[in-house]
This record gives structure tokens, C-alpha cells and sequence, in this order.
């Protein structure tokens, strides 16, 4: 916005006609209308940029981020808007993903014990603040930002304040590493059962009988036997890791919301250790159904090539769809354990980052970091993004793995004991 001092430096005369061009609120954009001014100020007004709309700016953070400003009880502007874009412009190249199909709000004034609220972010399951699941069967990410998230303020060090840049560090320890995992390993699971329920049914449907030769018949046993014996307990076993999973859902969102005892972090430990043990027991099991299924392919073809008589209608047939759908059972089975480790890393993302605090002897640098492991996660992930040399500077082990290594671990290579998990 220009302001009434602004002056033509030819004429020397105050561009005192600041007015608001038709269609544009008073309170949201004001601009210089040329047809206000004289001559000389028409030309100098020409050549300003025009000032951009809210909706314009809307359009552009959804079209560049895949973030959606809403109004909630506030109502943005184009001067807060525009700052969101500034601080979305410091986000990490690998980070942008966090924050796509985010919701920002913009509420109102909000108070707490701590103070007035910048701003604070959740994840609504299967729920959006509309009360309509617009996203399906994902979860939807909500960022709320609160009057005070735009009065200007020192972060640390005479740095400014991005509050943004601190809800993205709740949101890349919840987003990407938790939820967003879990989501794909119950969405695994499920595709993994419904192929299940599919190789049940096929199996019911091919019986030989004495039409068949010996060896197709004989074929044709060996794989009901197989099936029944063995093949079928994959629902049993993965519904069994589901269950173990929910446990360590229940869990994390526990300690998350009440923190942790030493007892209670040795359980919950146990408990990851446990699920990654039944993965692994899982993944040794699925190999070797693999294996099998594989000879019993070339089993099939070794008959097709010797012409064996196939003499019951449709069997042929349905011995090679019910090979298809076990192969395909068995080469998803292992994607899923992968998603279920991936999913059982990142369950320790912030104990991890307690791992290293006590690791490294990195200690609260603000207030707010102060208040809880989630906050100080937070505001050092902000730190990061806006000075990573001043964060190598407090901990060398914490800015390699905020900075270097982006926040990324194979957590579940590194078993943790009782002892890495205390409180510090």
C-alpha cells in the first residue's frame, strides 16, 4: 500500500489521491487510482505493479503449495495472506509434500495459560471442520492461525518469528512419520485381506475329478492342501499385526498427550520391539510361501507342456487364476511388513529426537521449548529452517540429523532398551 508521503520526485506534489478502485473492499486492498491524479502522477502510477486481491492470493498458495486458506473465525487478508506466502517459501524442498492438502485457518483471538495463541495444528480423523470428509478414508491436516500469529515477535536471537515453520514441525513428526505411515499400513493390510478373501473363494470353486490325469489331479490336491494347511493363515497372522500395531497406536497417542514414566516407556518399548519381531517373523514365513508358490507355477506350466489332460470343464483355468491371485497375495505381503516397519520407526519419532537430546546434552533455547519434548521438537525445527548453522552451533548431532539427513532414520534397525528411553 502507498502511503500519503509518497511523492512525485519531478513535481514535488503529495500523491494525495489514494483511493479505492470499484469492486475492492476498503479494508482489503487499496490502490492508486490513475484517474484520480494528474497528468505527470498518471504516468509514475502506471508503471506500480497492481496490488493483489485476496482471492488472487488464495489461488496462489492452493496452485504453488496445495494449501487451501479457509476463513474460519477470522477472515484473511491480503497482507496476512501474503505473509503466509513468505513463510511458505522457506519451507524445505522436502518438506513441501507435509503441507499439501493442508487446511489453514483463520481464526480469531484465542487465549491459554501461556499467553494469546499463534496458532496450532491437528489432524481431524476422517473428519474436516466442515463436518464433511472431503478427503475420503486419509487424514485431513489443519493449521489454525490466531491473531497474534501476525503481530510481529522474536523467535530467538533477534530472529523473527514464522509460525508456520513451527507448525510444520508438529506436523512433519505427525504427518509424514506417523499418520501418514499408519495410513498406508492399514490401507496395505486391507488390500492384502481382500486378495485373501478372493484366493478363498477360487479355492472353493476347482474340485478334480476322475476326468483329470493322475498328475492333475494330483497337482490340484497338493494346492488345496498347501492352501489349507498353511497358505490361509495369512489372514490370521496379519490381522494379528494389526492388532499389535493399534496396541502401539494407543500407545504413542497415550504418551503423546499425558507423557511418560520410565515403566511406561520400557512397556511401550516392548511393545515396539515386539511388533517388529511379529514383522519380521511374518516376513520370514511369507518368503518361503513365495518360493512355493513359485514351484507350483512351474508345476502348472510343466503340465501345460506335457499336454496333461485337463478333463474337468473350467479347472485349467481356475488353477491358473488361483495361482495368480497367491502370487499376487504373497508379493504384496512383504510391501506391507515394509510399511508396517516403516510405520513402527516412525511411532518413536519424538523419542528418538529425546534419544539425541540426551545423546548430544542439547538443551532448551526458548521459552516455549520449555513447555513440553512436542514444542521443543517444534520450535528447533524451526530453528533449523531459518538458521541451520546457528542450530549446529547449539548441538552439532541435532542439526545433522534436522539438516543432513532431513529428519530421516531406519528406527527400526536400532532396537531401543529401557535405559535409551528414559525421560531426560
Amino acid at each position: 500500500m502507498f502511503h500519503e508521503t509518497a511523492r512525485d520526485p519531478r513535481s514535488d506534489r503529495a500523491l494525495r489521491a489514494q483511493a479505492v478502485l470499484p469492486g475492492t473492499a476498503g479494508d482489503e486492498v487499496k490502490v492508486l487510482d490513475p484517474a484520480a491524479l494528474g497528468g505527470e502522477d498518471r504516468v509514475l502510477a502506471g508503471a506500480l505493479p497492481p496490488a493483489r486481491g485476496i482471492t488472487e492470493i488464495k489461488a496462489d498458495v492452493a496452485e504453488r503449495y496445495g494449501v487451501t486458506l479457509n476463513d474460519g473465525d477470522g477472515r484473511w487478508t491480503a497482507a496476512e495472506a501474503t505473509r503466509i506466502l513468505e513463510q511458505l517459501a522457506c519451507v524445505p524442498e522436502w518438506d513441501l509434500g507435509v503441507l499439501r492438502d493442508c487446511w489453514m485457518y483463520r481464526e480469531g483471538d484465542l487465549s491459554s495459560p501461556l499467553g494469546r495463541v499463534e496458532a496450532n495444528s491437528h489432524y481431524k480423523w476422517n473428519d474436516a471442520k466442515d463436518g464433511e470428509n472431503v478427503y475420503g478414508y486419509t487424514d485431513v491436516k489443519h493449521i489454525h492461525f490466531y491473531d497474534a500469529a501476525f503481530d510481529k515477535r522474536v523467535f530467538f536471537e533477534a530472529r523473527e518469528n514464522f509460525p508456520l515453520l513451527h507448525e510444520l514441525g508438529h506436523l512433519r513428526a505427525e504427518a509424514t512419520l506417523v499418520r501418514g505411515n499408519r495410513r498406508a499400513f492399514l490401507d496395505g493390510v486391507d488390500r492384502v485381506l481382500a486378495l485373501h478373501g478372493e484366493a478363498v473363494a477360487q479355492a472353493d470353486r476347482f474340485v478334480p475329478t476322475d476326468a483329470d490325469a493322475p498328475k492333475v489331479r494330483e497337482f490340484v490336491l497338493r494346492l488345496h492342501g498347501r492352501w489349507t494347511s498353511d497358505y490361509a493363515r495369512l489372514r490370521e497372522h496379519l490381522e494379528s499385526l494389526r492388532r499389535d500395531f493399534d496396541d502401539l497406536w494407543a500407545y504413542t497417542d497415550v504418551f503423546e498427550r499425558y507423557g511418560v514414566s520410565r515403566d511406561e516407556m520400557a512397556g511401550w518399548g516392548r511393545v515396539v520391539n515386539g511388533a517388529r519381531n511379529a514383522c519380521e517373523d511374518l516376513g520370514g514365513w511369507a518368503y518361503g510361501v513365495g518360493k512355493e508358490i513359485d514351484e507350483e507355477i512351474k508345476a502348472y506350466g510343466d503340465l501345460l507342456l506335457a499336454k496333461a489332460t485337463f478333463g474337468t470343464p473350467g479347472l485349467r483355468a481356475q488353477c491358473l487364476g488361483f495361482l495368480k491371485v497367491c502370487d499376487m497375495l504373497f508379493a504384496e505381503t512383504p510391501k506391507v511388513l515394509r510399511q508396517a516397519l516403516a510405520y513402527g520407526g516412525s511411532a518413536r519419532y519424538l523419542e528418538y529426537f529425546q534419544w539425541v537430546v540426551r545423546a548430544s546434552g542439547f538443551n532448551p533455547f526458548t521459552e516455549y521449548s520449555k513447555v513440553s519434548r512436542a514444542e521443543w521438537f517444534a520450535e528447533t525445527y524451526e530453528l533449523a529452517v531459518l538458521d541451520p548453522g546457528e542450530l549446529a552451533r547449539l548441538s552439532g548431532p541435532m542439526a545433522e540429523w534436522f539438516v543432513t539427513r532431513r529428519l530421516a532414520f531406519p528406527l527400526h534397525l536400532h532396537p531401543y532398551t529401557a535405559d535409551d528411553l528414559l525421560p531426560p
